[in-house]
């Protein structure tokens, strides 16, 4: 049996298609996977942005770990239970959470290294060039041998099966939890959401 909420997305899984099958001129192939994983999964998921988030940041990962690893080192001589600035319970505390803060990001790789191992060999490609590399569109065209236009809606399939992979994770709480803990992470989400959203705009006009 169904509860009050568990009824609404059916229903919402019968509007969404019902609503692409007579209008779908008006609605393209990531909005309406946007709108059928609400009604699925309702507010916990991850979408497209959190994808090509995670994607965009992946690389970034290790340094950030890196970066970790050097300010422990420094905070621990520079700033020692010895300092009047700092007591050694602070100075404690502090690397804990720098700890825990880097677990998190490592856990956040496992996460998606695990999702993507189970997808199609031609979105593993273009997951992996998009991670790896920092490349123009035409320069991905050229590695993936495919037209723009074919390349891009390649890329837009990546990050949805990307994204519907990370959705059937059994980590999907702790994931959205370390994506939500990183200020830097979610300033690139919303530039990315942003961008989306203003290329949108300019499609429309």
């Amino acid at each position: 049996m169904f509860d009050k909420n568990g009824i609404f997305r059916v229903k919402m899984c019968h509007f969404c298609f019902i609503f692409v099958k007579n209008l779908s001129y008006m609605l393209d192939f990531s909005t309406f996977y946007e709108l059928y994983s609400f009604a699925i999964r309702g507010d916990k998921m991850i979408d497209i942005y959190d994808s090509e988030t995670i994607v965009k940041t992946y690389r970034l990962l290790s340094k950030k770990c890196d970066a970790i690893d050097k300010f422990i080192r420094n905070h621990a001589m520079y700033f020692g239970p010895c300092t009047l600035e700092y007591g050694a319970e602070d100075v404690c505390n502090n690397i804990i959470d720098l700890i825990t803060r880097k677990n998190q990001l490592i856990n956040l790789k496992v996460i998606v290294d695990t999702a993507i191992k189970g997808l199609k060999e031609e979105d593993k490609k273009v997951l992996f060039v998009k991670m790896h590399y920092s490349l123009t569109m035409s320069e991905l065209c050229g590695v993936l041998e495919l037209k723009e236009r074919t390349a891009f809606r390649r890329i837009e399939h990546a990050y949805l099966n990307l994204a519907n992979a990370l959705n059937r994770s059994k980590y999907l709480v702790k994931l959205e939890t370390i994506l939500n803990a990183e200020d830097w992470i979610l300033a690139i989400k919303d530039d990315l959401k942003n961008r989306r959203m203003a290329y949108k705009c300019e499609v429309t006009i």
